[in-house]
């Protein structure tokens, strides 16, 4: 399979990313955005009500999103002096 040219998508930090029939859909800033395979332009889908983490899957048709949400994290740092 021959290539084409490497074209960046989006600047800045983002999520994860899927295809869908349309273009590119990626998450950045608590938002889905998408660039377009047609205009080639981003704008955004939707505003997400809390960070996606990791990937992220979009129906074929673009109308469903699965993603996955961080409902909790917690660490501990602990010193064990003489174990055995």
């Amino acid at each position: 399979m021959e290539g084409g040219e490497c074209v960046r998508v989006a600047e800045g930090e983002s999520g994860g990313w899927s295809l869908s029939r349309e273009g590119i859909r990626f998450v950045r800033k608590n938002a889905l955005e998408s660039n377009s395979f047609d205009t080639e332009r981003i704008e955004k889908v939707m505003d997400l009500l809390e960070s996606a983490r990791g990937q992220i899957t979009i129906s074929l048709g673009g109308s469903r999103l699965l993603y996955v949400k961080e409902a909790y994290t917690e660490s501990n740092i602990m010193l064990v002096e003489n174990s055995r």
